[in-house]
């Protein structure tokens, strides 16, 4: 089987190019198409990149070039189809030029298509694009799916255009009347989309959960007890995720002035994550807690250093207003650490297991709080969260997606 792999871009360490963009999604495509890589032809091209040809971990980047748009400028999708997206969805003038840029692209993205015979496209994310990449496989009759790393339209805390979000909807609402196929990373994500379009089941869109993955190579040793002045006796907690209204860190700080006496001396919360929105002030909002010393804001922290932070710590909380998936929770269970998070979390149905997660019934903050003491108080069988927490490896990923890509490519 050979496939193509379509993404703004991905994200390694290990490659100069891949390591401009360090964000959770880059991350997550990148370890796709790596797991793939190891059963199958793995080709890749990103839309975000200028780069000649490379091989990394068994991917083979197609080139991307202004030479190669323009060589093949007359192979591109028709404008028209540029245009009609533009009345229909009122876009912002950047995003019709960045349009308009990727339509410039579409000619090569043709000829790559055409000439590679790959048995299936694999596109990541949902956006205006697609329109451009879904009318290239129609026009060469190839099979492609669509995978959505989350929804952007179902919840006022994603920041993104109402041009988008609009689209969205139109666009899931075209899955599920069987236009194409789509995967998604949780059971939530396809629940929620059926309860909105009032459909019982969709065998239109699959389930493949995310799965963890950490650098073999560890480029530096941290004791972070030492590095953040922690004692010995005290519990860690981490959360994982930049910091913002959607991540919604400052619930947990809420809900620490709640906790007994004898565990708010005694732990500690480590923020790992950058600032990523200036009006959620999360220092100003920490520096006013009379627990201050409690909460260390780590800033973010390079993927091969965060084993050390799993490796120290006692348990692993996510709080997210939305979240697709909540990748951290998994990450921390390789590590024997459980986790805390709401039960409305898009994946609680797939990540959830008594022995190891904490879920929380509603978003009030002594729930929170509560579910902290049980959090820390209980005694947790490592070795059996470790075990658990083999359902979300590569491997299995791997394997899930190559599943639903024979069902497409059977028909």
């Amino acid at each position: 089987m050979s496939v193509l792999q379509i993404a703004p871009y991905m994200t390694s360490n290990d490659v100069p190019l891949l390591s401009q963009c360090k964000a959770g999604f880059g991350y997550m495509v990148y370890d796709i198409a790596k797991s793939l890589a190891l059963d199958v032809e793995v080709d890749a091209l990103l839309n975000n990149y200028r780069y000649r040809e490379f091989e990394s971990d068994g991917i083979r980047f197609r080139p991307a070039s202004f030479g190669l748009f323009l060589k093949n400028l007359f192979k591109c999708s028709s404008p028209v189809l540029m245009f009609h997206l533009w009345r229909k969805y009122h876009m912002q003038l950047r995003t019709f030029i960045r349009l308009v840029y990727a339509w410039i692209m579409s000619g090569y993205y043709y000829d790559v298509i055409k000439k590679g015979h790959y048995d299936i496209l694999h596109i990541h994310g949902c956006g205006f694009y697609d329109e451009l990449w879904m009318d290239i496989c129609h026009r060469l009759n190839q099979k492609f799916i669509i995978t959505l790393h989350g929804l952007n339209s179902f919840s006022d805390s994603v920041k993104l255009e109402q041009a988008g979000k609009r689209y969205e909807r139109d666009f899931l609402k075209r899955v599920v009347e069987g236009e194409f196929p789509i995967t998604v990373i949780s059971s939530g994500i396809k629940n929620m989309i059926m309860n909105d379009y009032h459909v019982k089941d969709c065998d239109n869109i699959k389930v493949v959960c995310n799965a963890f993955s950490f650098s073999e190579k560890r480029t530096e040793i941290i004791d972070i007890r030492k590095q953040y002045n922690i004692p010995t006796e005290a519990s860690i907690i981490l959360y994982v995720g930049n910091l913002c209204q959607r991540k919604n860190q400052k619930q947990i700080i809420n809900a620490f002035s709640l906790l007994p006496a004898s565990l708010k001396s005694n732990t500690f919360i480590l923020f790992m994550g950058k600032d990523l929105e200036k009006n959620y002030h999360m220092e100003e909002y920490v520096k006013s807690s009379e627990w201050k010393e409690r909460f260390v804001l780590c800033g973010n922290i390079d993927k091969e250093i965060v084993p050390n932070f799993y490796e120290q710590a006692n348990g692993v909380v996510l709080l997210s207003i939305s979240e697709g998936f909540g990748l951290s929770l998994i990450e921390g269970m390789h590590f024997g650490l459980p986790c805390m998070t709401f039960c409305d979390l898009d994946a609680f149905v797939d990540i959830y297991d008594k022995r190891a997660v904490v879920g929380l019934a509603d978003r009030n903050d002594q729930t929170v709080a509560n579910g902290m003491i049980k959090l820390l108080t209980t005694k947790w069988d490592k070795e059996k969260i470790k075990k658990y927490s083999k359902k979300f490896e590569s491997e299995q990923m791997a394997n899930n997606y190559l599943s639903v890509f024979k069902q497409i490519i059977r028909g």
